[in-house]
């Protein structure tokens, strides 16, 4: 029995969510259903984090124990032809019989993508979140500079009760922007080309409290609209106030981007 790691990324607009659940279409579920398949053996798969429905990947990291003469070279290219497009299996390696993972993994990167304008270029429109209006992003950084370090994230979680704990250890927060084309007509034989600003909070931690991120970036986004100054921010965040936190931002602008170990 081989014990493989392997990096996967997927559009999650089609799917439950990572993990597999009755009755729907799950990112775990393809991934076993494309395993027993090409093997013919019934495994589980490992995740290191379990993203939510809609939500993004381009470095989520699996583990599963499975006997096979395959090399991963050709493991990858077997399970890639039985899985859907919007599931990509990027590499794959041997690793350690007790290397899990979830429980391996010392951090997880998840960047945030909103895009502010009037337009959304067609191939970003489900991966971000669309505003039409401006955000102060100085503002906005300046209250991100609250979560680092350890804290209680409970105001910006869903408050899942079987969480024993929303104590995170939170190492990066980032704001970065750039503009990008979006072609909305043609006049003559010269398209008309406007640019909006794509605005990515990234976020490096040990771990996310369920709902952790959505929230924060709701929150950052009404400091950003100037109606939480930054000193209500951080006492949101020290006072566990759900209440007045801002809604959870919607799922297609999270992307789980890297996993160390």
């Amino acid at each position: 029995m081989q014990n493989f790691k392997a990096k996967v990324a997927y559009l999650g607009s089609g799917f439950a969510g990572f993990g597999i659940q009755n009755d729907v279409v799950t990112v775990q579920g393809e991934l076993e259903k494309a395993i027993k398949r090409v093997s013919g053996k019934g495994v589980r798969v490992t995740p290191a984090g379990r993203t939510d429905a809609g939500v993004q990947a381009a470095g989520q990291v699996i583990n599963f124990k499975l006997k096979t003469n395959l090399s991963p070279q050709k493991l990858v290219s077997a399970l890639n032809a039985n899985l859907p497009p919007e599931i990509r299996i990027l590499n794959c390696q041997k690793v350690g019989a007790k290397f899990s993972a979830r429980y391996s993994a010392r951090s997880r990167t998840y960047v945030y993508n909103l895009l502010t304008g009037d337009y959304v270029p067609l191939y970003l429109r489900h991966l971000v979140w669309h505003l039409r209006h401006p955000l102060d992003i100085a503002a906005m950084r300046r209250a991100a500079r609250s979560l680092l370090g350890r804290h209680d994230f409970f105001a910006f979680s869903k408050g899942n009760a079987a969480e024993k704990s929303f104590v995170r250890g939170v190492q990066r927060v980032s704001i970065g922007t750039q503009s990008v084309p979006v072609f909305i007509g043609v006049k003559a034989v010269i398209p008309r080309v406007l640019k909006v600003k794509l605005i990515s909070i990234t976020f490096k931690a040990n771990a996310y409290a369920h709902g952790m991120v959505r929230g924060i970036v709701g929150t950052l986004v009404k400091v950003g609209q100037k109606k939480l100054s930054n000193e209500q921010f951080r006492q949101i965040l020290n006072d566990r106030d759900r209440a007045r936190a801002g809604p959870s931002a919607p799922a297609q602008g999270l992307c789980l981007v890297k996993v160390d170990y």
